[in-house]
């Protein structure tokens, strides 16, 4: 099992990327949060509002993920990333394989 990490512009955003992504068995589940941002763009330092998409799928997914979630993005840039659940309980990724 893998984690995606998602970071959106708006609620509304991660809800239609999230959305899309669980409907297309691309992901098994998605958790939404809000969250606050300080990063550098374009040589100046901008802080946003934000919301994270937290996606629960397997690796084989990865690549169709990150291109949905590029073409329904609003960033020129996203931030989509993911790595390895280390350990999981056997029946929870019985539950993550099934549906995805």
């Amino acid at each position: 099992m893998i984690f995606i990490y998602v970071v959106c512009a708006s609620k509304t955003e991660a809800n239609k990327i999230a959305e899309a992504c669980v409907e297309k068995k691309l992901a098994a589940c998605a958790n939404m949060f809000p969250i606050q941002s300080i990063h550098r763009w374009e040589g100046k330092i901008e802080k946003s509002s934000e919301h994270v998409i937290l996606m629960k799928s397997v690796q084989k997914n990865f690549t169709r993920v990150k291109t949905l979630v590029k073409k329904m993005h609003s960033y020129e840039v996203p931030c989509v990333t993911s790595w390895k659940a280390e350990v999981t309980d056997p029946t929870y990724l019985k539950w993550v394989k099934k549906n995805t």
